[in-house]
């Protein structure tokens, strides 16, 4: 019998908006380099989803694995609470919160809110097995994979090299945007052909864009074209490079090229 996920999806979608209206409140602050932010925000969601999911296990970036699963379907929050907080810190739009379920290994839920990008009013993307096509801020996304922009996303400091990536990405465009579960939720919702990431992301980074991606149709793969996959604890890791969209030349050529060879991290 297949579960269904409405209401975690509902439980993980109200914890990223709870998150990310906390983050943005400091975003806004005085002063908030060098603060910690990240694992106040991760405590508030781990309380929120194991007072909701009391058998679900937990691993998040700053809390770790909390609780193993305690299900028989073996389900796993991965969450990351602030991903991309280096942006973050020095003032620049598109970090967010990533939630993601696990199955057994598998993402089937995924949840990412950037709270403060494009603007105050924030970026929110969702999808859960068994529950339709990937939403963006409560809306089915409906698309043409033939009228998919030629853009590939690359991280906040792509600009810093900007000849190089342009070559890299020909003959489509490139576009920095912070937060790499940020850049494969935009890829889930039509808005880039692929996104990329070179610094080393594991599973906490990518895990609630990987499972907006699977909603799409499409997948997440590392260095070697390989699909993602988690252990059983949520652990992940791609090689130190991986890129999200279609396999092969669906969703375009230049993203395998760019995780090899791209010279800016992200």
């Amino acid at each position: 019998m297949q579960t269904n996920y409405r209401a975690a999806l509902e439980c993980a979608i109200e914890t990223a908006l709870c998150a990310g209206a906390n983050l943005r409140k400091a975003f806004h602050g005085a002063s908030h380099e060098g603060e910690d932010y990240d694992t106040p925000t991760e405590r508030e969601i781990y309380r929120s989803l194991k007072t909701a999911f009391p058998d679900y296990g937990y691993h998040g970036e700053e809390l770790h694995l909390v609780d193993s699963p305690g299900d028989e379907e073996r389900h796993l929050w991965l969450v990351d609470p602030n991903d991309g907080t280096s942006s973050f810190q020095k003032g620049g739009r598109g970090a967010s919160v990533s939630i993601a379920l696990l199955r057994d290994g598998r993402p089937v839920l995924g949840v990412v809110y950037a709270y403060a990008a494009p603007d105050d009013n924030g970026d929110l993307f969702t999808w859960a097995e068994g529950l339709g096509p990937v939403q963006r801020n409560r809306q089915p996304v409906v698309g043409d994979a033939a009228s998919l922009p030629k853009t590939i996303l690359l991280s906040q400091d792509a600009d810093k090299n900007p000849e190089a990536n342009a070559r890299l990405a020909a003959p489509h465009r490139y576009r920095a945007v912070a937060s790499i579960a940020y850049r494969l939720a935009l890829v889930a919702a039509g808005e880039a052909l692929a996104a990329v990431s070179t610094n080393n992301p594991v599973g906490w980074d990518y895990a609630g864009g990987h499972a907006l991606l699977l909603g799409a149709g499409l997948d997440l793969y590392n260095w070697e074209g390989q699909p993602i996959r988690y252990a059983a604890d949520g652990n992940s890791g791609c090689g130190g490079r991986c890129y999200g969209g279609g396999g092969g030349d669906r969703r375009g050529v230049g993203h395998a090229r760019l995780v090899r060879g791209a010279p800016a991290p992200g």
